[in-house]
């Protein structure tokens, strides 16, 4: 009896021994993520990584924003006998880390730290979840989706025109290169608008001589304008 109670007391001191050494060793199989440096004092409980998993991160706006990728989930715990830092120094800790690598803060909060760092093709979106001896880092890693942008041709000044006014403003403000590209575009050339009136009718009341010839060298039919109108060649209509 003697002898079991003394197995069972070295076994205990034993087992007490190895637990006190394995929660200061890192977790077999983990490692530090190479973009972000560990705080002094701390040793990885656990950790996970994955091929393909996916995270729900925030921004300013309260938004949610679904990350799937490449996945780490990091637990990092105090070492006995260290001093705890809290919770401010360990986001100020990861928020210093990141300055030199263009990282994109997206939300603070107490207690959590969310941010992005693009580089080389590759998306970073990381999250740093502090308490007083515990911190957890989650981040998902993405290839940088590319935004195509299309080289639109330079417009003319025509081109800019027509989103603005139609063949009959263009004919009574004296525009002729607009007038031009919409009749090249299809418009007709004794178009009407709502007071029945046609592009010549407005340049040649206006006095714009060079757009009159063009619509006439067009088509555009002289004696076009309904009563009380001036038609735009011969003036006021006869009874």
């Amino acid at each position: 009896m003697k002898y079991f109670f003394k197995t069972c007391t070295t076994i205990f001191i034993v087992l007490t021994m190895v637990g006190a050494v394995y929660a200061n060793t890192d977790r077999l199989g983990s490692s530090d993520h190479p973009l972000i440096s560990r705080m002094q004092g701390f040793w990885i409980a656990s950790y996970k990584e994955s091929e393909i998993d996916s995270h729900s991160f925030r921004d300013n706006a309260k938004n949610k924003i679904n990350i799937e990728g490449h996945y780490y989930h990091i637990e990092y715990r105090l070492k006995k006998g260290a001093q705890a830092p809290g919770r401010l120094r360990i986001l100020k800790h990861h928020e210093n880390a990141l300055k030199g690598t263009d990282a994109e803060i997206l939300k603070r909060t107490k207690k959590d730290l969310y941010f992005k760092v693009a580089k080389e093709g590759q998306e970073t979106w990381i999250q740093v979840h502090a308490l007083e001896r515990v911190y957890r880092l989650t981040i998902v890693e993405r290839e940088q989706k590319e935004q195509k942008v299309e080289a639109k041709p330079e417009a003319s000044p025509a081109d800019n025109a027509i989103n603005a006014a139609d063949i009959h403003e263009a004919a009574k403000s004296g525009t002729l290169d607009v007038v031009k590209a919409l009749i090249a575009k299809g418009e007709k050339v004794n178009a009407k608008d709502d007071r029945n009136l046609t592009p010549l009718y407005y340049a040649a009341h206006a006095g714009h001589k060079e757009i009159c010839q063009f619509l006439i060298d067009q088509g555009a039919d002289v004696n076009a304008a309904p009563e009380p109108f001036y038609t735009p060649i011969r003036g006021p209509q006869q009874a």
